[in-house]
């Protein structure tokens, strides 16, 4: 314990003492207004600084990173159309059926017989008519 209460003891004496100054120095107005206004215009001084440094360093580096280079034509044009351009359909050319083509989707009504398709057809009209409301 008594380190302790050294080192309180110790603390107390430079209190004291940095009060006995700072009451030396109060106790002449004229030196403390010129202490104090010295404090108040490096502070200003300081501040004044850091802000111009801070925004010296920002613009430096926004300029760094946008430097000046050389856009190939490439990228910024597109490239001109050829002279000759195909020709515009505006419409199929028609195209003649054979009978190639025709046979995957013809059947053929008279196959099985006239009459068994006219009755299928007459059934599916009569169906769907009786259907509709």
């Amino acid at each position: 314990m008594s380190v302790v209460s050294d080192l309180l003891a110790m603390f107390k004496r430079l209190l004291n003492q940095c009060q006995e100054l700072f009451k030396s120095i109060i106790q002449d107005r004229r030196i403390f207004l010129i202490i104090a206004a010295l404090v108040v215009v490096v502070c200003i001084c300081i501040l004044t600084l850091s802000i111009a440094m801070s925004s010296r360093l920002k613009t430096s580096t926004v300029s760094d990173s946008f430097s000046v280079a050389e856009i190939p034509q490439e990228e910024i044009f597109t490239m001109d159309e050829p002279d000759f351009l195909p020709p515009i359909l505006l419409q199929r050319e028609p195209q003649p059926w054979t009978v190639e083509n025709i046979l995957p989707f013809w059947t053929d009504p008279l196959e099985n017989g006239e009459l068994e398709w006219r009755e299928r057809i007459r059934s599916s009209v009569d169906i769907l008519l009786q259907e509709v409301p």
